[in-house]
């Protein structure tokens, strides 16, 4: 790895096509970073339109950026893993190219990392930027040990999402974290190949090594979550490929992480919406999802 700057920060961005969201991700990047020092990492893995091409003109107006070019789509955790290798900020950041910051997001992180010694991992607050609603404010367990984002679909306004607090874990749509503990840590783990559990996982071992993972709602931006119907499905079937990998590793120890955001009442409507998940085809399933959003609201 390369020599770390001190108080400096390195953004890393993964790209796989939609050059769409890349270039209102990188503008928006360049607009609302206002910390002096900082640097960026984008690979590209493989992108089959233009991407690769335009990610080589960015780079040459831009001095503080450089570029990776894979030739294959080699995952979420392997080509963020090629970043880390790259990164000379004492902190690094795992952007998603298809979220867009705002004003003082990455002030705000810091802010949060530095309130304590202990705090290995910081996340985002993340919005549909349809409806405003959350996406992200924080992942907890259920009963069957399935990590899930315990507010999706409630009001940004909901006093509990505005909450600074601990979660087992966040996502790595957007998170921070500390240069030491990703060495330490090795990095994410490679056996999630495309994506989906690697930044649970990763949260999950730096809990381990004493961390506190953090969530920071002052820290807000948009996720473009999924593109299409046909994402979605490929996406399902990732997840639930992943899943089985993340339990093959972690077996029973899951049940040490079941966070204290689950109350019992959230424990009782997860195992409903379980049941009826279960019983229901998933093309009427996702009907009902939009009809009775409020019932899967936490799931």
């Amino acid at each position: 790895m390369e020599k770390a700057t001190e108080n400096s920060v390195t953004i890393i961005v993964l790209t796989w096509n939609k050059l769409k969201f890349t270039k209102y991700c990188l503008y928006y990047l360049y607009k609302y970073t206002e910390y002096p020092s900082w640097d960026l990492i984008v690979i590209d893995n493989g992108s089959t339109d233009n991407t690769p091409q335009f990610l080589k003109g960015f780079q040459k107006t831009h001095e503080n950026c450089q570029i990776i070019l894979n030739s294959r789509n080699l995952g979420f955790a392997k080509g963020n893993n090629q970043g880390i290798k790259k990164a000379k900020g004492q902190y690094i950041v795992f952007l998603n190219n298809d979220v867009f910051v705002t004003a003082n997001w990455l002030t705000e992180l810091l802010n949060c990392i530095h309130s304590s010694p202990n705090i290995g991992i910081v996340g985002t607050k993340l919005l549909y930027p349809h409806n405003r609603k959350i996406q992200h404010a924080g992942i907890v367990f259920s009963l069957r040990g399935k990590p899930f984002h315990i507010f999706r679909n409630q009001k940004s306004t909901n006093i509990r999402v505005n909450i600074q607090k601990s979660y087992n874990a966040v996502t790595a749509a957007c998170m921070l974290v500390k240069r030491s503990l990703i060495e330490e840590l090795g990095g994410f783990d490679e056996r999630f190949r495309i994506g989906n559990y690697e930044d649970v996982d990763l949260c999950l071992r730096a809990r381990l090594k004493g961390y506190k993972i953090l969530y920071c709602p002052k820290s807000e931006m948009l996720h473009n979550e999924y593109g299409s119907s046909r994402q979605i499905e490929r996406f399902n079937e990732i997840a639930k490929r992943n899943f089985n990998v993340f339990i093959k590793k972690w077996g029973g120890l899951f049940k040490c992480y079941i966070d204290p955001a689950l109350t019992l009442s959230l424990k009782l409507k997860y195992q409903f919406i379980e049941t009826i998940k279960n019983l229901i085809p998933s093309r009427i399933l996702r009907k009902l999802q939009k009809m009775l959003s409020f019932v899967f609201s936490f799931y």
